[in-house]
């Protein structure tokens, strides 16, 4: 037995024939086009349209949560790195302090060494100029 179920179509919209697959059979059918031209679209077509912009949506947002990923793995090398260049200058000052704290006690050995030799202090500090 046939059911026919009325639907509400705005006069504006047109009748027309389509090419196409429709429950598995390829072939032309009747449609209704809006006024603009468009196809109105079937439950199951509607359902299918949602459904790829549904999937659509979640590879963007997939693809945004990647991007942040990468974007706070680059920080955190970016931030790796500063802490490697702070601690290179770190050892770089101590190693010009060290350098500097042998100089002096270089000097201060030389000036004991000259001193022990019977210069007098006034001798060693004309030497240093």
């Amino acid at each position: 037995s046939l059911i026919l179920i009325p639907i509400l179509i705005r006069q504006s919209d047109k009748r027309g024939v389509w090419q196409g697959n429709y429950q598995n059979q390829n072939q032309l059918w009747l449609r209704w086009w809006d006024s603009e031209g468009n196809l109105l679209l079937t439950g199951v077509e509607r359902s299918v349209l949602q459904q790829m912009r549904t999937e659509q949506a979640e590879e963007r947002a997939q693809l945004e949560r990647e991007r942040a990923q990468h974007e706070r793995e680059w920080a955190e090398q970016a931030e790796s790195r500063e802490q490697q260049e702070r601690e290179r200058a770190q050892q770089a000052e101590s190693l010009v302090q060290q350098e500097r704290e042998q100089a002096q006690q270089a000097q201060q050995d030389a000036i004991s060494r000259l001193l022990a030799m019977g210069l007098s202090a006034e001798q060693v500090n004309s030497s240093q100029n």
